[in-house]
């Protein structure tokens, strides 16, 4: 009996223990967490999950004289998915007004387009085009031209041959209001902006109807002579007279003459050879001098 009782003890102990193993380490499932349990998200991997939108294509205007590298500047543009070119084209028509009715965000211009500096359409342009971005596209890297580009509000001066990650990056840096100058451009412009003006006479003050009315005072014609010789009023004629006098600053035509005709080249005339001669020394005594002939002439206070 007493070892049945024992067996009965031993039995009912081992279960005990077996339940508390199974009570202290259950089976975890994910499904089984609360759900202010559930592993956090990563910030990053969230933000990434937004679709972001799309930034538009800039639109752009291309004037470029010669159509190969036209159109390969348009494809290479458009291929890069950041530029949308709304015209391509190989001059300026007469009238710009359609140009600025294409909204476009840029234009690309040449300078030497056939027949035509584009430099100096610059200022109409901007006026009609005064939300867009105008960059000058060339390969003239004259210093001069970049300042007169600058100095006539050109936004940016781009050198053809750019590689195309650098034409993209300049072309957005002017959209984002960046004036852009290429390297090349930049060190002649900085070269021509250190050298110092030439001095400038008067006369290269005038202009080409005033120089030739200068030569005709020089001749001694007047105002009306001038006037009939080319064709105009006489009062025309005073006009550029009296801005010719301003120019020179003279305030008659007898100064207006000394000031542009060129002193007369004075020439050393050669100094006669003495004579050492003879006669030379006679003429050499006191109170006696020489005739043209070389004969001696005695003085009075000597006779």
């Amino acid at each position: 009996m007493a070892r049945f009782l024992q067996q009965m003890g031993e039995n009912l102990h081992s279960e005990m223990h077996s339940n508390e193993i199974a009570i202290a380490a259950p089976e975890k499932t994910q499904d089984a967490l609360p759900v202010n349990h559930q592993p956090a998200t990563n910030a990053r991997e969230l933000i990434g999950t937004v679709p972001s939108t799309p930034r538009r294509a800039a639109r752009v205007i291309l004037v470029e004289d010669n159509a190969d590298l036209l159109e390969g500047l348009r494809l290479t543009l458009e291929a890069s998915g950041q530029f949308e070119c709304c015209a391509a084209m190989t001059e300026l028509p007469p009238d710009l007004g359609p140009l600025a009715r294409l909204r476009a965000d840029l234009v690309l211009l040449d300078i030497h387009l056939q027949g035509l500096n584009a430099l100096d359409l610059l200022p109409r342009l901007k006026c009609l085009m005064p939300n867009s971005r105008i960059a000058i596209y060339s390969g003239d890297e004259d210093a001069e031209q970049v300042h007169k580009a600058v100095a006539l509000g050109a936004d940016g001066y781009v050198i053809k041959g750019l590689p195309r990650d650098a034409l993209l990056d300049t072309l957005n840096g002017i959209l984002r209001g960046v004036s852009a100058l290429c390297p090349r451009a930049t060190s002649g412009l900085f070269q021509f902006l250190r050298t110092p003006p030439p001095v400038l006479s008067g006369q290269d003050m005038l202009t080409p109807r005033e120089r030739e009315i200068l030569e005709l005072l020089v001749n001694a014609k007047r105002a009306k002579q001038i006037a009939a010789v080319m064709g105009i009023a006489a009062e025309t004629v005073r006009t550029h007279i009296r801005n010719i006098y301003n120019k020179l600053d003279v305030s008659s035509r007898a100064e207006l003459i000394l000031r542009v005709t060129p002193p007369p080249t004075t020439r050393r005339s050669p100094q006669p050879r003495s004579n050492r001669g003879a006669a030379g020394r006679r003429a050499s005594r006191p109170g006696s001098t020489l005739t043209a002939t070389g004969s001696p002439v005695v003085s009075p206070t000597n006779q």
